[in-house]
């Protein structure tokens, strides 16, 4: 007899296997027996066990529909379209960065250059002074202007310039450093230091471009002032033509010795000159082992040498303010005076360098010909016994601007019609301004720099 005041539980769990059709489902769900906690399983109760409940039929979530052939081919195409899309979004941010980078490398070597060059007319051991005497050492300052300007229009006149602008000006000067001396070498490749150099800065053609730009190298040719400097002299040998030693030498006529700043305002004594007073200088940069040394910037499209010219007119064109060789300025109205212009381009309206050197009398005197040319010269032409040509002058005509006679017969005693020789342009030079202009092929960009000295004797 089975005692009915203690609910016993008979079963823990129901195993239940039903049998369904393949088309229906069967879903069991819990159910709460009263007095019978949620946590525990249905316990048995007076007469019978706990019934299950009827619930709803259970959703099918067994049947799934697999993608068809034109479907997976749309999703390919659409996945290789945003791919192309996505790669070339990330070529045009990589050339971005690499035209940015180059760009920028350009730019720093651009500065460098400058930097350099401005050290260089920094210390200019001659301040634009003509006529200076070899005792005074003070060296020399020449500007050769080419033929090309950076100003020149193609023959139609339109603003359709090439990228190429003045590229055959020269500057040659005598320089002192205020840090770090110079460092050359000699002939027989040994290291020399002098803190005063003979400096000449030029292009020389290098290469055309795949877009048909022409690009030049700006070199830097350093002949070391080293008379003062012990043990030189018998490391010197070469010539002028194209030397390969660091060296500023001449020849004294019996031997090879290094030059002088007082040397060197004499023209023949020059780097490049071969022994010549007239002839323009042959500048050559480093070949064969050396090649490449003097290179201080590559791609370079204009390299333009202007001086200052305190007669040259400034001229008003509506708001612009002009300078000669702006476009607009033969029509503009003047404005003052003073400005950089370009030797000998005469554009200046007759002032003081814009003028050919053979409008003036210096022609005949200088003997120079060929491209305009500002050179502080030396009065040493005038005592060395010689013609400007170099033959012995005889004892009537010889060193008459210093001979204390009135020798032309024009009541004026050593007058300047008198002088064995004038410089080109016989005027002090105040300043001179250098522009710049490198090309980035990469991405096809253009930097220009300006580097102005004034010369302050």
């Amino acid at each position: 007899m089975m005692n009915h005041s203690v609910a016993t539980p008979l079963l823990r769990c129901i195993k239940v296997r039903i049998m369904v059709p393949s088309s229906q489902h069967l879903c069991l769900h819990p159910v709460r027996v009263p007095g019978v906690e949620r946590s525990e399983p249905p316990v048995a109760q007076a007469g019978g066990f706990a019934a299950l409940r009827p619930q709803p039929p259970c959703e099918n979530t067994t049947t799934r529909r697999g993608l068809t052939l034109i479907e997976v081919m749309v999703s390919l195409a659409a996945a290789m379209i945003i791919l192309a899309a996505v790669i070339s979004v990330l070529g045009m941010v990589t050339k971005g960065v690499s035209d940015s980078r180059s760009m920028i490398e350009a730019t720093n070597r651009l500065r460098s250059a400058s930097v350099l060059l401005r050290h260089d007319l920094a210390g200019a051991t001659n301040p634009g002074l003509v006529m200076q005497k070899g005792e005074m050492g003070n060296g020399y300052l020449e500007v050769i202007d080419g033929q090309k300007v950076d100003d020149q229009l193609p023959a139609n006149d339109t603003l359709a310039l090439s990228l190429n602008g003045d590229i055959d000006d020269i500057i040659m000067l005598t320089t002192r450093s205020s840090g770090s001396p110079f460092v050359g070498k000699s002939a027989s490749g040994a290291t020399v230091t002098s803190p005063v150099a003979e400096v000449a800065w030029f292009l020389v053609y290098d290469r055309d471009l795949a877009d048909g730009t022409k690009v030049y190298n700006l070199h830097r040719r350093v002949f070391l002032v080293c008379n003062n400097v012990p043990g030189v002299t018998g490391q010197i040998s070469g010539n002028y033509t194209a030397p390969q030693q660091d060296l500023s030498y001449r020849s004294n006529g019996t031997a090879t010795v290094p030059c002088s700043l007082g040397d060197l305002s004499v023209r023949k004594y020059r780097a490049f000159r071969n022994g010549s007073n007239t002839a323009a200088p042959n500048v050559v940069p480093l070949t064969g082992a050396r090649q490449g040394e003097d290179i201080v910037l590559t791609n370079v499209l204009a390299f333009d040498i202007k001086v200052f010219d305190p007669t040259a007119t400034n001229r008003g064109n509506g708001n612009a303010g002009l300078v000669p060789g702006d476009r607009g300025f033969s029509s503009g109205t003047n404005a003052g005076n003073g400005a950089y212009v370009d030797l000998g381009q005469g554009k200046g309206n007759g002032s003081r360098f814009n003028v050919a050197m053979d409008t003036t009398s210096s022609t005949s005197k200088s003997q120079i010909s060929g491209n305009p040319t500002y050179d502080t010269w030396s009065f040493d032409y005038e005592i060395d016994g010689l013609t400007q040509a170099g033959a012995q002058e005889s004892d009537v005509n010889r060193n008459r601007y210093v001979n204390g006679i009135d020798d032309n017969g024009d009541g004026i005693i050593d007058d300047a019609n008198e002088r064995d020789t004038l410089p080109p342009y016989p005027f002090a030079l105040r300043g001179v301004q250098i522009k710049l202009r490198v090309y980035e092929p990469s991405s096809k960009q253009i930097r220009e720099v300006t580097v102005e000295e004034t010369f302050v004797p």
